[in-house]
């Protein structure tokens, strides 16, 4: 029996397939005023799950909770 695919399979191979000419792309989101490369649209996405993942680690510890520790890899 084959395992269905993890949710961002598909993303992470289309990423992987990705030249930089793609990742230097202009791109814009509503809420950003001025048009900014793919990178650093796919950082900025990147710091805002980390600042998520503070802020449940902040919420559970004031909470007596202590959380997992994380393994990056």
């Amino acid at each position: 029996i084959e395992k269905p695919p993890k949710p961002f399979d598909k993303h992470n191979t289309r990423l992987e397939e990705m030249t930089d000419a793609d990742f230097d792309t202009p791109f814009t989101l509503p809420f950003v005023k001025t048009p900014k490369s793919l990178r650093v649209m796919a950082m900025f996405v990147r710091d805002h799950i980390t600042h998520h993942r503070a802020e449940i680690i902040v919420y559970l510890r004031m909470n007596g909770i202590e959380p997992v520790f994380y393994r990056p890899f």
